[in-house]
C-alpha cells in the first residue's frame, strides 16, 4: 500500500477464516460513561442472543464498560443477523447496526467473533491496521480496503505496543482478491495470532485506558510511562474519569 487510508467507519468482516490497540481519537465517537445501549433485531434467535450476552460479559468482566438494554436512548447499537460479522467503529449517532451470525461452519468461535465486533463498536480498529503496522507486517491489499487499510495516525490513538495476540488482529496468510498479511523478519509470531478465544492483556489495558474507571485511572497515573502517554494523547478533550 502506498500510504494511510482514511477508513470508512463501517467494517465488513468478510474474511471467512477461523480465527494494544488502535482506537478512535474523537471523544464524540466514545460511548458516554462507558455505557453502550443495545437492542436485538427480531431476526436474532434466542440462542444467538445468549451468545451475544456472553460476549458482552467477556468485555464487562475485565473493564468498566457496561452494555445496557436500550430503553429510550437515541444512540444505540441494533444487533442483527445478516449472515456475517461486521460493525461500525465507535459511536456513530442514532441507531447503528452490528451484524452477527449462526454460521458456525464459516465462522467458528462465535463468542470471540462477537467480542471482536463489540470492540469495533466501542471504538477499536483492527490491530493489523494501526499506523505503525509496517514495522511488523507486510500487508498486501487494495488501497481502499476497509479490512486491511492502514489508519491515519492523526485519527487514532494507540495504547501500548503492536500486539500480535490481539483479538482485533487477523491471522497471517492469504485472503480473497490477492490480499495477504505476512510477518516481517524479527516480528514475534505466535499460534495466537488471529485468535478469537479471548481478549489479550494489551486488549484489556487499551479497553480500560479508553473507558477508565476512577480506580483504574489512578493506577495508570502511578505509572510514569502511561502518564506520559495520557498527557500526549489526550483524545481531543482528554480521557475523563468517571465513577
Amino acid at each position: 500500500m502506498s500510504g494511510p487510508l482514511m477508513l470508512s467507519p463501517l467494517f465488513k468482516e468478510n474474511i471467512l477464516e477461523p480465527y494494544s490497540d488502535a482506537c478512535v481519537k474523537k471523544r464524540t465517537n466514545l460511548w458516554p460513561n462507558g455505557k453502550l445501549p443495545y437492542e436485538f433485531d427480531n431476526n436474532v434467535s434466542s440462542k444467538l442472543e445468549l451468545i451475544v450476552l456472553y460476549a458482552m460479559k467477556m468485555i464487562s468482566d475485565v473493564s468498566s464498560v457496561k452494555f445496557v438494554k436500550r430503553t429510550d436512548q437515541s444512540d444505540y447499537v441494533r444487533i442483527v443477523n445478516k449472515g456475517g460479522y461486521w460493525s461500525f467503529v465507535g459511536r456513530q449517532g442514532k441507531d447503528q447496526e452490528l451484524s452477527v451470525t449462526e454460521d458456525l461452519q464459516n465462522y467458528p468461535h462465535p463468542e470471540g467473533n462477537i467480542v471482536h465486533e463489540l470492540m469495533h463498536a466501542l471504538g477499536f480498529y483492527h490491530e493489523h491496521c494501526r499506523p505503525d503496522r509496517d514495522n511488523y507486517l507486510t500487508v498486501i491489499a487494495k488501497e481502499n480496503d476497509r479490512d486491511f487499510g492502514k489508519v491515519c495516525e492523526m485519527d487514532v490513538v494507540c495504547f501500548g505496543p503492536y500486539d500480535p495476540e490481539s483479538i482485533m488482529h487477523y491471522p497471517l496468510g492469504c485472503y480473497s482478491e490477492g490480499r495477504r498479511i505476512q510477518a516481517k523478519p524479527g516480528t514475534k509470531r505466535t499460534n495466537a495470532m488471529g485468535q478469537r478465544l479471548k481478549l489479550s492483556a494489551y486488549d484489556i489495558n487499551a479497553l480500560n485506558a479508553l473507558y477508565p474507571s476512577s480506580s483504574y485511572l489512578s493506577t495508570l497515573r502511578r505509572s510514569s510511562k502511561m502518564k506520559e502517554d495520557l498527557e500526549k494523547e489526550e483524545l481531543e478533550g482528554g480521557i475523563g474519569e468517571r465513577e
